[in-house]
């Protein structure tokens, strides 16, 4: 794959206005090859995509050819302030030189093609399970994780369905919400996470139907989930995927923010140069 020069891309993001706050996620899909959204098709598991969400438009971030192993599945990714992308894998995988495990989060800068390691899960995790399948970081610094499977960190045991945050000054884990109170049936598996301003949650499932308070979603769909009134609604739905016949599943997502400094422009308007049409 040939890689675009951002120094061209900063040229034009000077003068293109992005898209607001909420109109662009960054996402990846479980699963499938075949996969197709707002015109980029044939996508695979490892893929992580850049949808304009008003426009049904998308860029092709990250592809397979990209990475060192040349597989994999991205099933969690958090958009920094500074642009760069917080990513972590269903396995064991390689990026930009830089090797990562599943339950690792690894640091990725698009503009110099560089990664460092910026958690290692196994000095947190206590489990059987501990691969990351949801990421959030906060302005502090903490995390808020979903796991894809019983696992314990912080010193607390957590479930695939739970959603906790993680101190990783003071190793301390909380639980912010349980599955239990979270799918009507008690049961299920959050694969994505992102933390809203107001601190409502944006939730994806790995099962292929689930109902949270009283709505039930696919697990192509994004939904805003309010822990406090617990109430749930449609955020992104799985309609957005024109890929016929495939789960769809949303396993990764994030929020790119609208660019307000230098280098969220850089990035922003960048990655547009690397879109991919069918």
């Amino acid at each position: 794959m040939t890689r675009k020069s951002f120094a061209l891309s900063l040229c034009v993001g000077l003068f293109v206005s992005a898209p607001a706050f909420a109109d662009v996620v960054m996402l990846s899909v479980a699963d499938n090859v075949g996969s197709a959204i707002g015109g980029v098709t044939d996508l695979t598991d490892i893929d992580v995509v850049q949808y304009d969400t008003v426009g049904d438009s998308a860029s092709i971030i990250l592809e397979q050819a990209d990475f060192d192993l040349g597989s994999g599945d991205t099933n969690a990714l958090h958009y920094m302030p500074n642009g760069n992308i917080v990513i972590s894998n269903l396995f064991n995988g390689r990026l930009a030189g830089v090797a990562y495990e599943d339950d690792d989060l690894l640091e990725y800068n698009p503009n110099t093609n560089t990664a460092t390691l910026l958690f290692d899960g196994s000095t947190a995790f206590g489990g059987t399970s501990d691969d990351i399948d949801g990421i959030y970081i906060r302005e502090n610094g903490n995390f808020v994780m979903s796991t894809v499977g019983s696992s314990t960190i912080g010193g607390l045991n957590v479930l695939d369905g739970d959603v906790f945050e993680y101190n990783p000054n003071t190793n301390v884990a909380t639980l912010l919400i349980s599955e239990a109170g979270l799918f009507d049936d008690g049961a299920g598996d959050v694969d994505a996470v992102h933390v809203l301003d107001n601190g409502n949650f944006l939730l994806s499932f790995l099962d292929t139907t689930d109902t949270v308070s009283g709505v039930s979603f696919l697990d192509g769909d994004v939904f805003e989930y309010d822990p406090i009134n617990d109430t749930a609604t449609l955020y992104m739905s799985e309609s957005v995927y024109t890929s016929a016949g495939l789960a769809n599943d949303t396993d990764a997502f994030t929020l790119v923010p609208e660019p307000g400094t230098f280098g969220l422009l850089f990035v922003s308007i960048g990655m547009v140069l690397r879109r991919r049409k069918a």
